[in-house]
């Protein structure tokens, strides 16, 4: 009884297991209070007798000697030893739970801030995970999968990305940034509304499929959508204008050697030209991001302002790359 018991309450969050410990305690004073007026009896007395009818040792030196008395008797065995079982059972669950991650080293220490934080699994998530670990960036995925699908040094909160139980799990108010990625649009929108609803101020990476959804998610304030259709069909298109296009693009998005960085602008460059910021930073800068766009560096020479980032093509840390 009590594994199908543990099985069927397994899912339930920490604050209902609260309010079942609560429940029982509750069933056993109020049973007790009862008991004592019926039966005219001392509280402690009908304290002892609850107690041990609810945890069904049931020692027989104290019994109802009327109708009401037995009528509460009944009540706190039909309703306090069900939760008791309830409550062992869970432990129990847990408790082997703890022991068998244990045993197989499932037990990862989840990072509590400045980290990413990854909601949903899909197959482009592997490598999305392999490229946080090159840059040694702290992260946490959040997804309906099993473990071994995973880096072996990635921790996972297994469960439904919506779950706001699950994201406070995940500290996704603390994050750097999180990463939404799911099967379909629908899930996508679920997991962006409860993630703005529990950190609105984390910013939000999101891949999408429909530019319906894009439109939804920037009514929600997400700016940074990524659509893989679209990505795919204009590297596509400028494989078709220059061959070797798709080529150089995909060098560098999928080189291990190299990665984009941001910079924010330094207080002496505001108000130079993208070009003489160049000429003194050293590094490749493909472009700048400010007032909401993202201007790639061939378009313009625009002007920086305090708030602008610098988009560089850089080494790794481990090839040589200096902030």
């Amino acid at each position: 009884m009590f594994p199908l018991l543990a099985a069927l309450l397994g899912k339930i969050p920490r604050r209902g297991i609260k309010l079942l410990l609560s429940l029982t305690v509750l069933g056993i004073v109020v049973g007790a209070a009862l008991f004592s007026h019926f039966e005219h009896r001392s509280f402690f007395t009908s304290l002892y007798w609850a107690v041990t009818t609810a945890s069904t040792v049931g020692y027989g030196d104290i019994t109802p000697s009327n109708t009401a008395g037995r009528l509460i008797a009944m009540g706190v065995m039909l309703s306090v030893v069900p939760l008791i079982g309830a409550v062992f059972a869970v432990m129990s669950a847990r408790i082997v739970e703890f022991r068998i991650r244990g045993l197989f080293a499932m037990n990862k220490i989840l990072p509590k801030d400045g980290h990413t934080v990854v909601l949903g699994f899909q197959a482009e998530t592997r490598i999305v995970l392999e490229e946080l670990r090159l840059a040694k960036e702290a992260v946490v995925v959040v997804a309906e999968v099993e473990d071994d699908v995973l880096p072996a040094d990635v921790p996972l909160i297994k469960g439904d990305p919506s779950e706001e139980s699950l994201l406070e799990r995940a500290a996704l108010k603390t994050a750097r940034q999180a990463l939404i990625t799911a099967e379909n649009d629908g899930a996508v929108l679920e997991i962006a509304i409860a993630a703005r609803h529990l950190a609105p101020h984390v910013p939000l990476i999101v891949s999408t499929r429909s530019d319906k959804v894009a439109r939804a998610l920037n009514d929600l304030g997400v700016r940074q959508t990524l659509s893989s259709d679209d990505l795919l069909g204009h590297t596509l298109a400028k494989s078709l204008e220059a061959p070797h296009a798709g080529a150089l693009l995909m060098r560098i998005v999928n080189s291990d050697a190299y990665c984009i960085r941001e910079h924010p602008v330094q207080s002496d460059w505001v108000g130079l030209t993208l070009s003489e910021v160049r000429t003194r930073h050293g590094g490749f800068i493909l472009g700048v991001a400010q007032q909401g766009d993202v201007i790639l560096g061939v378009e313009r020479d625009p002007v920086m302002d305090a708030e602008a980032t610098l988009l560089i093509l850089a080494p790794r840390p481990e090839h040589g790359f200096r902030t």
